[in-house]
């Protein structure tokens, strides 16, 4: 079972970028120049996960 929490809200901007709260971004490990993915499961929710280069 998948448990799923609410860590925070996000606002879309003008231009359509996503601005990612100060507190989510630190709970997430989330610097400036990261990439991260966003991906929509089969429920239409998005999941934001952070991108690693190998």
């Amino acid at each position: 079972m998948v448990v799923e929490k609410n860590i925070g809200h996000c606002r879309v901007l003008k231009g359509g970028n996503i601005a990612i709260p100060k507190e989510v971004r630190e709970k997430l490990g989330i610097k400036d120049g990261d990439f991260v993915d966003l991906l929509v499961t089969r429920y239409r929710a998005i999941k934001i996960i952070k991108f690693k280069f190998d």
